[in-house]
């Protein structure tokens, strides 16, 4: 089977189980400042990233169905953060500590300015 099918269905999973347990926090905790079901869920996803990634290393292969539903898929549909945190334990792993934080400040530097850069550009192109 190719492994973009094992992507989806892990990936649907994924985001299914955000929607679910993102929510189920918020509604939780509502009289918290910071939005909590995404820190929760941001939190939930590295830890079991980095269980799987653990307990496959040296069991499966790098394009194993395995890797492709749970770590790309499910994970990935679940929050990407947990993938950025992964690809930050391997730069620190492999003594690459420079790039490491690099990619650290990158993402959330970047990512906030694309964030403020997308919404400015929305709100000029409103049509009123």
């Amino acid at each position: 089977m190719p492994a973009w099918i094992y992507i989806i269905g892990g990936g649907g999973l994924g985001a299914l189980s955000r929607y679910l347990i993102g929510g189920w926090i918020n509604k939780r905790w509502t009289d918290v400042a910071i939005p909590l079901g995404t820190l929760g869920v941001n939190i939930i996803g590295c830890l079991v990233i980095g269980l799987l990634a653990g307990f496959m290393d040296g069991r499966y292969e790098s394009d194993s169905p395995a890797r492709h539903f749970l770590l790309i898929g499910l994970m990935g549909g679940f929050t990407t953060y947990s993938s950025f945190g992964l690809e930050t334990l391997h730069l620190m792993r492999d003594a690459h500590m420079g790039s490491a934080l690099a990619h650290m400040g990158l993402h959330m530097t970047l990512g906030l300015l694309a964030v403020c850069a997308g919404w400015y550009v929305s709100q000029q192109l409103k049509l009123t």
